[in-house]
C-alpha cells in the first residue's frame, strides 16, 4: 500500500477492533510467526483477527520456531529501557537496540505479537525491571499498542512510557524509507524516544533517592529537638513552631543552600534569616546535623551561659 495513499493504510483497525470483546487479535513479524500463528486459529474456538504485510516480509525468526498466542517474547535482555513492538516494528525496535548499546543503554526488546489478549505479566515484569517503556507499532498511538499498554501500566505500575508509531495525521504516498521518516518510525527514533525514558527513569530513581536522604534528615532533625526538649539544660523550647519548620529548613540546608560547616566565616555563603522566632530550635538542629557544632550542644539549648539561645 506504499503507493496508494491512506485509503490503503489501515492505521485504525487494531484499535477499533479491540472494542469487541472476546476477540483475540494478532500482527505477526515475520512469515515463521505467521505460520506458527494459523496452525493454532484454526484449531482454536473464537474470533481471531491476524494484521499481516500484503508483501515483502521481514525475516526475524528462524523456521520452525513456535510461539503462544498471547504471550510476548523477550528478543534481547538489557536493563535500562524495555522496547515493546509488534509487525514491521519488531526489526525496526531491534536496530534500535543496537543503535543504543553503541551509546552504553541496554534495551530489552519484547515482540509483543498478541496485541489482545495483552501479555500483561510481561509488560509489568519489565515495567519493574527496566523502569522505563517505549512502545514501537504500525499504527495510531492514540489507539493501538501503545495505548493498551498506558491503559495497564496506568493503573499498576507507573513508569515514563514513550509511544512510536503515527500521530494524528492521515497516511501517505511514498515509499517505505520516506514514510518511517514521515512518521518518526525509523530505528533512529525509537532509540531516542527510548534514551529519552532511560534518562528519565534515572532522574526519577536520582530524585527518589534524594527525597528519601531529605527525609531521613528530618526525622533525625525532629528528633534532635524533641532530645533538646525532653532532655535538654535548659527551658522553655517552643517545640510546636520548630517541628512546623522541619521540612522546609531540611530542604534549604541539605539541598538548596550553599553552606561550609568548616569555614562558617565564607563570604560566598547563602545566608538564612529566621524571622519566626519561636522556631530557632529547627535552626539549631539543623546546624547540628549539618556539622558546624556537635550534635551533643543541642542539650544546652536555652540553658545558662549557652550560645544556643532563643527568640
Amino acid at each position: 500500500a506504499l503507493y496508494n495513499g491512506a485509503s490503503h493504510m489501515g492505521l485504525e483497525d487494531m484499535g477499533i477492533l479491540q472494542n469487541i470483546p472476546n476477540l483475540t487479535l494478532i500482527e505477526p513479524c515475520d512469515t515463521v510467526q505467521l505460520a506458527s500463528v494459523l496452525h493454532q486459529v484454526k484449531d482454536t474456538y473464537g474470533l481471531h483477527y491476524i494484521r499481516m504485510n500484503r508483501k515483502n516480509a521481514n525475516t526475524v525468526y528462524e523456521e520452525g520456531t513456535e510461539f503462544q498466542i498471547g504471550k510476548g517474547l523477550v528478543l534481547k535482555e538489557g536493563g535500562d529501557v524495555t522496547i515493546i513492538a509488534s509487525g514491521i516494528m519488531v526489526e525496526l525496535s531491534l536496530k534500535a537496540a543496537e543503535l543504543l548499546e553503541a551509546e552504553g543503554i541496554h534495551a530489552t526488546v519484547i515482540d509483543m505479537f498478541t496485541w489482545k489478549p495483552l501479555d500483561e505479566e510481561l509488560v509489568l515484569a519489565y515495567a519493574e525491571k527496566t523502569g522505563a517503556i517505549v512502545t514501537a507499532e504500525n499504527h495510531r498511538i492514540a489507539t493501538g499498542l501503545g495505548s493498551a499498554v498506558a491503559n495497564l501500566l496506568s493503573e499498576h505500575q507507573m513508569v515514563p512510557l514513550g509511544r512510536t508509531g503515527v500521530g494524528n495525521v492521515y497516511g501517505e504516498v511514498g515509499v517505505l524509507p520516506y514514510l518511517l521518516e514521515r512518521f518518526e518510525m525509523r530505528p533512529e527514533d525509537i532509540a531516542q524516544k527510548a534514551k529519552h525514558r532511560a534518562q528519565v527513569r534515572r532522574e526519577v530513581f536520582e530524585l527518589d533517592n534524594e527525597l528519601k536522604r531529605l527525609k531521613k534528615t528530618a526525622v533525625q532533625i525532629r528528633r534532635d529537638i524533641i532530645e533538646a526538649t525532653s532532655h535538654g539544660k535548659g527551658g522553655g523550647i517552643h517545640v510546636g513552631p520548630a517541628l512546623s519548620s522541619v521540612d522546609l529548613v531540611t530542604a534549604l540546608y541539605f539541598k538548596i543552600m550553599t553552606v561550609n560547616p568548616e569555614n562558617p566565616e565564607w563570604m560566598q555563603r547563602d545566608r538564612f534569616i529566621l524571622s519566626k522566632g519561636h522556631a530557632y530550635a529547627v535552626w539549631y538542629s539543623a546546624l547540628a546535623e549539618k556539622g558546624f557544632f556537635p550534635r551533643e550542644e543541642l542539650l544546652t539549648m536555652r540553658a545558662i551561659n549557652s550560645r544556643l539561645q532563643g527568640h
